[in-house]
């Protein structure tokens, strides 16, 4: 039996906790497991997001949008990744002493290693970096910036 299974996506902003309706549509998200928000160190914020199925396989791309905080859109995608089974997104900096903070960007994959990537700010788009030893499904790996 082949089970298809696909879940549209969508963002809830809440006031003073309360649901403000309508949802707002996410169409990059395919079997999505996770979203991860963030600001980069240029004030533009972001949406990654962290596709685990899309009801055929786990091998599917996972995006990184721009984010406008006003409409709770993100529908201008600045990065696509290749992920397997994609669980979650972080974003991080690197300080070193009085150099310019790095930003990178790790995702979890279950079906895969996980990866991390340079972001690059000015260009809005991620880079590649390595990995030394990464994790496997729930497997943590070492990280060598």
């Amino acid at each position: 039996t082949l089970f298809v299974f696909r879940t549209p996506s969508s963002f809830y902003t809440f006031t003073n906790g309360t649901l403000a309706l309508p949802a707002v549509p996410v169409t990059h998200a395919t079997g999505a497991a996770s979203f991860r928000h963030f600001t980069a160190l240029d004030g533009v914020q972001y949406l990654a997001t962290a596709n685990y199925w899309d009801g055929f396989s786990t091998a599917v791309v996972s995006t990184v949008a721009r984010f406008d905080p006003e409409t709770a859109d993100a529908a201008e995608i600045v990065s696509m990744v290749s992920t397997e089974g994609a669980t979650a997104w972080e974003y991080f900096r690197v300080q070193n002493g009085t150099l310019p903070a790095l930003e990178f960007l790790a995702v979890a994959n279950f079906a895969g290693k996980s990866q991390v990537f340079r972001w690059d700010a000015v260009a809005a788009r991620i880079q590649s970096v390595t990995i030394v030893k990464p994790g496997n499904n729930y497997l943590p790996g070492i990280l060598k910036i």
